[in-house]
């Protein structure tokens, strides 16, 4: 992601080729969606009149750079998942012992496939709190940037989900699968609260 434009990444996007799907798609909505709050923050940190508010503000600076950073390499990682899942279904299965080689395969792509998305979810959930107060202090002439920022960091978070869960269905019954189900699970309980609290605001 990070050696090619907006402009190629988007024509990747909408070619016939899937590897530049939902998924990459969510992360890099999460990573704008950052990005914006890391713009309102340096802003309010750029005025005088914040000043009692500047220590808390460069901390959350530090934070949802790293979180940026983390969600842009994640749309590359979960390009490389979908490609490890396409290969894993290409193998072939003429014999017994062919057979169970790609279903393992498959079903070991198809665990990483839905540990990328997941990661999402939880760097997404990681600065929930900070979204929080960064709305709750910033002024009205930012509240509109703060607020598309959010709403990116909602449809990155609800489109993770999304391949987390598809990649799930094709996943034989087994602990992992249960552990990565209950993550899931917590991670949009907490995401659930955190909107319907900005929201209000």
């Amino acid at each position: 992601m990070k050696n090619i434009s907006l402009t190629e990444f988007l024509d990747e996007v909408a070619s016939t080729d899937p590897t530049r799907g939902g998924g990459s798609v969510s992360a890099i909505s999460g990573a704008m969606g950052v990005s914006l709050m890391l713009m309102v923050a340096r802003l309010m940190v750029s005025k005088e009149k914040f000043k009692s508010e500047h220590e808390t503000l460069n901390a959350m600076i530090d934070s949802l750079n790293t979180v940026k950073e983390a969600l842009i390499d994640y749309a590359d990682k979960d390009s490389e998942a979908f490609d490890a899942v396409m290969k894993a279904y290409r193998l072939a299965k003429n014999t017994e012992q062919e057979k169970l080689k790609r279903s393992q395969a498959i079903q070991q792509a198809l665990t990483h496939a839905s540990l990328v998305p997941l990661h999402v979810m939880q760097r997404i959930n990681d600065v929930a709190v900070m979204m929080s107060e960064l709305l709750s202090m910033c002024p009205p002439s930012f509240k509109s940037d703060a607020m598309v920022g959010t709403l990116m960091l909602d449809s990155a978070f609800k489109g993770a989900k999304m391949n987390v869960a598809i990649n799930l269905d094709g996943l034989e019954a087994t602990d992992e699968k249960n552990q990565i189900q209950q993550k899931m699970d917590e991670m949009s309980q907490q995401w659930h609260y955190f909107t319907q609290h900005y929201q209000q605001q």
